[in-house]
């Protein structure tokens, strides 16, 4: 497209004086109006000496703008309720017309989507004064951010554990994002030697909760006094399809029996009555007088 610039500003005036040209106004479609004139191509200086000056010049832009897109990165991985700034740029050729519009899924620096789990498209458009347009997608996805698990399975001690105990399982998203952040079904635990996998107690006793004050998510496991002397590994699986598991021992049971008697050292009284107490003396071993 032809685009036409003015470089002197004194144009109208000088119209005025000479009286001789015509003036008309030319403009790209959502651009203001600039005044073009269409004599001999000069105009008096009549501000000056009454020289003469080229007041337009044309310029063929047939170039669209070039688009940068640096956040979010195609393919790239985000982390739901996270923040991240977008950041874009659109540029003209050196000689061009200039950047008349740029525009993005959101305004550069505001926070890309990440408040749902999946793919998404991030798409930024640019036009210039001489009507060219282009425009450019990116792709992404969402996932949970796991942290990990904390207290008390976040340590080695922590994951020897008594059966039957109920043991808090907690872990960190990052972020308070819901209460369905959980597959159905889990968490759920198996042997560690492999089998089949069990919910770790009904929805109403193991109800999954945020606490706000450590920012992690909080499910209550109701182990078996009969794994005692076993290892089960507990399973997370979330909702964007990753999962997480760590194993936990624990500890075999006490015996039951009776009590076993501890023999009582030489010159100890072991509670039995000295049998020999009241006796008499063995014949040909008196005592003493």
């Amino acid at each position: 497209m032809r685009v036409v610039r003015v470089f002197s500003c004194c144009a109208l005036a000088a119209l005025a004086l000479a009286g001789a040209a015509a003036a008309r106004f030319v403009a790209d479609e959502g651009a203001p109006l600039v005044p073009l004139i269409e004599s001999t191509g000069e105009t008096t200086n009549a501000q000056t000496d009454g020289t003469t000056m080229d007041d337009t010049s044309t310029v063929d832009d047939t170039t669209a703008p070039t688009i940068e897109i640096t956040l979010p990165t195609d393919g790239a991985t985000y982390f739901a309720g996270h923040s991240y700034p977008a950041a874009y740029d659109c540029t003209d050729e050196s000689d061009g017309s200039g950047i008349d519009t740029c525009v993005g899924t959101v305004e550069a620096d505001a926070q890309i989507d990440t408040s749902s789990l999946g793919k998404h498209e991030f798409t930024v458009t640019a036009r210039d004064h001489a009507g060219n347009e282009a425009g450019s997608t990116v792709h992404y996805t969402v996932v949970y951010g796991f942290a990990g698990f904390g207290d008390p399975l976040s340590s080695q001690a922590g994951r020897e554990q008594e059966p039957g105990r109920a043991i808090p399982v907690t872990f960190s998203l990052g972020a308070d994002l819901g209460p369905d952040v959980l597959a159905d079904g889990y968490p759920a635990s198996r042997p560690c030697a492999g089998g089949g996998l069990e919910p770790i107690g009904s929805p109403g006793e193991s109800a999954l909760q945020y606490d706000m004050a450590t920012q992690m998510y909080i499910v209550v496991w109701k182990t078996r006094p009969d794994w005692g002397g076993t290892c089960r590994e507990l399973v997370l699986r979330l909702r964007d399809g990753s999962e997480q598991s760590v194993q936990v021992t624990f500890r075999a049971a006490p015996l039951q029996g009776p009590p076993v008697e501890t023999p009582s050292a030489p010159g100890q009284d072991n509670g039995k009555p000295d049998q020999d107490k009241g006796k008499p003396d063995t014949p040909g071993h008196g005592h003493g007088r």
